[in-house]
């Protein structure tokens, strides 16, 4: 299977490693645009009281439709905070967008750490959206170096998506800083720890079977052959993570299995990909990819 991120050298990202700052992130990745608020009128010329639109000032690019009440935060003031991340060893990583900019992303990464000997790179990927699917979010997107698995589990006691405010000033951009690393250093701290729990449970081959055939079910009478042949493939893909050498010491525990459905979700290849599948799937990757959360709800007891 193909060991990178789809992310990589997909739907236009742009390679931001060489910023030192936000702003020239934003500059290198040509997401330096600001958007106004424009209002909407109807075919009589009176305008839409309640709705305005967003539209990006360079090109006059329709970004969304929203109520009045939609504060616009423009990408610089979205990501100030994270320059105050710098000094904690952040480093600048890629940068792009969702549907021609109605949301926009900058990845990055914090120092690397250990868990269950495996070498982590602590990326996050900070997010702000113009369409009002969403404010400024931050998102854990954690990569086993050794396979490239992202494991952006669901965990329990610890958040892997937060969003953050619109601040202004040196204080109040500090302290965003300073709360977001908090959270970045727990949702790790407590990865490590599950790992480590799931390590130490033992899981069968059957087991592991039939909670994947509960996550892609086939009903052989009513379904199509397109769908039982795409699961069987599905399936035997599972099974050669499964067997991967990077997961040879982990084989018949829960954290096992959990690796091997990360690869599988993390480097998925599409049987027919569309202009924008790359970009639909990094975005799914990021938020949690629905099949891996499902088969960790499963295993993890």
């Amino acid at each position: 299977m193909n060991r990178t991120l789809p992310y990589m050298n997909a739907f236009g990202t742009v390679d931001i490693s060489s910023a030192t700052n936000v702003d020239e992130a934003l500059e290198l990745s040509a997401l330096n645009w600001d958007v106004n608020s424009k209002f909407i009128y109807d075919e009589n010329g009176k305008p839409y009281e309640k709705f305005r639109a967003n539209v990006r000032e360079s090109d006059d690019k329709l970004l969304g439709i929203v109520t009045d009440k939609y504060h616009i935060i423009q990408n610089g003031d979205a990501f100030d905070f994270v320059d105050n991340l710098v000094s904690e060893g952040f480093k600048f990583e890629r940068a792009g967008q969702f549907r021609d900019g109605r949301s926009i992303w900058v990845m990055g990464s914090l120092p690397e750490t250990q868990i269950l000997g495996d070498d982590i790179s602590n990326n996050v990927v900070f997010v702000n959206s113009h369409d009002g699917s969403s404010g400024v979010k931050v998102m854990m997107t954690p990569v086993r170096l050794i396979c490239y698995n992202m494991l952006n589990l669901a965990l329990r006691k610890a958040n892997r998506i937060w969003a953050t405010k619109h601040t202004t000033g040196i204080y109040t951009k500090l302290e965003e800083a300073k709360y977001t690393l908090g959270l970045v250093n727990k949702y790790m701290e407590e990865l490590n720890n599950e790992a480590e729990r799931l390590a130490n449970i033992k899981i069968s081959d059957a087991d592991i079977e039939a909670i994947f055939d509960m996550i892609y079910p086939v009903d052989r009478n009513k379904d199509s052959e397109r769908k039982i042949n795409n699961i069987s493939i599905v399936k035997d893909n599972f099974v050669q993570c499964y067997n991967a050498a990077d997961i040879a010491q982990f084989k018949g525990t829960v954290y096992g299995a959990v690796n091997a459905m990360s690869d599988l979700v993390s480097h998925k290849v599409p049987t027919r990909a569309s202009q924008n599948f790359y970009e639909n799937y990094w975005d799914r990757l990021i938020n949690g990819h629905p099949d891996l959360d499902k088969f960790y709800n499963k295993v993890a007891l």
